[in-house]
């Protein structure tokens, strides 16, 4: 029987409202090794089995034991492998270590298609997809897209587009679906509403949102695919979806202010993005806020101050005056748990403000409105 594509897999999982389970998971075999050491991301990896110990040399105490043995390092039991969540592999490398390109691999991918597709209908060359699978779409695309964008001559526009549809929508590995779409970017997609919905459904899945994102950029009616999108995804795909949304319309500035921060990674990837785009200092000037935007505006503002995998407050232009706001709007409100949270974890932040420049006098104020409010 012919293996399920990914995309068809995507399709059959899809829910009424255009999302994806919370447990959907691309193919088990996926998974990625990764060195020694660590970084907060927030619950994006899970621990496969690890590998198998074996008794420490004698003669050698270095060397890895078994549990509880004098010779054995500390890290045994450490799992060598992880199982990535959708999307999280690639926004790792994004945000915490760089992309590590490989022009010289592009270049060579970019011959091999050139050449599979003199020929309609023609399926990937072998070595095309070992090349992929081995070094990443992540590694390849931007040299791609610029090397075949750069000089299209030759090459049947038909071809290419059947080409980068079957890598997209026909694929079961991960990698290629990511070239394929990738591909797609190239073209002018707008019109083609066939290959937009397609590529809309690809988007569902955090694995391939940010490679959707990115394919669809540059339309008339980018913001409100990539609006359509963010609402969609709740992963990485969210973070990287929102982080290239422009509040083109009040609407989508609204979104992004009261909905935009929430993800299942973590919040303060966002924090920043958020109040930069959904104008939060507009918003903190007003005399009034309602009570279910407050609520978001607690979370973005706990957010900013995590400063934990990204920068948050510390680079907030309006850090200053948005806090003293801030603090407004909380003295004419009742007490409550998460604000009496978030206000213990922003005297931490005013205590030690590490890269948050604020004026003293400023500081010294925050605090003793924070100080009184806490009692």
């Amino acid at each position: 029987m012919k293996p399920q594509s990914i995309f068809d897999r995507i399709v059959d999982a899809l829910q009424p409202d255009g999302t994806l389970p919370r447990d959907f998971e691309l193919a088990q075999s996926e998974t990625a090794e990764i060195e020694g050491g660590s970084v907060r991301v927030g619950a994006n990896v899970s621990e496969s089995e690890p590998a198998a110990e074996s008794a420490a040399d004698p003669n050698n105490p270095g060397t890895v034991g078994t549990a509880g043995d004098p010779g054995a390092s500390q890290d045994t039991g450490f799992p060598k492998v992880v199982r990535f969540a959708n999307g999280a592999e690639d926004g790792i490398r994004i945000y915490h270590f760089g992309v590590t390109e490989a022009p010289d691999i592009a270049a060579e991918v970019s011959k091999i298609i050139r050449k599979d597709v003199k020929k309609h209908g023609t399926k990937p060359n072998p070595r095309l997809i070992e090349l992929v699978r081995t070094h990443t779409a992540l590694s390849l695309v931007d040299h791609l897209i610029q090397d075949i964008s750069g000089n299209s001559r030759g090459i049947i526009l038909a071809n290419f587009a059947a080409y980068a549809c079957r890598l997209a929508f026909e694929s079961t590995d991960k990698e290629l679906v990511k070239l394929g779409v990738a591909l797609l970017g190239i073209m002018e997609t707008e019109g083609e509403e066939e290959i937009t919905q397609s590529l809309l459904t690809l988007a569902a899945c955090d694995e391939f949102t940010l490679y959707v994102v990115t394919a669809l950029m540059n339309r008339s009616d980018t913001d409100e695919l990539l609006w359509q999108i963010a609402k969609n995804v709740c992963g990485w795909g969210k973070i990287h979806a929102v982080d290239r949304l422009e509040p083109s319309t009040e609407d989508i500035r609204n979104w992004i202010l009261r909905d935009g921060l929430s993800n299942d990674v973590l919040d303060a990837y966002l924090a920043l993005t958020v109040a930069e785009k959904g104008g939060l200092i507009d918003v903190l000037r007003k005399d009034t806020i309602d009570e279910e935007l407050f609520s978001s505006i607690l979370a973005i503002v706990d957010a900013l101050i995590d400063e934990g995998p990204v920068a948050g407050i510390s680079m907030y232009e309006n850090a200053e005056e948005a806090l003293e706001q801030f603090m407004r709007h909380v003295e004419s409100r009742p007490g409550a748990p998460e604000i009496r949270s978030i206000l213990t974890r922003l005297l931490e932040v005013l205590e030690n403000p590490g890269e948050l420049k604020l004026a003293p006098e400023v500081t010294e104020t925050l605090k003793g409105k924070v100080t009184a409010r806490l009692g």
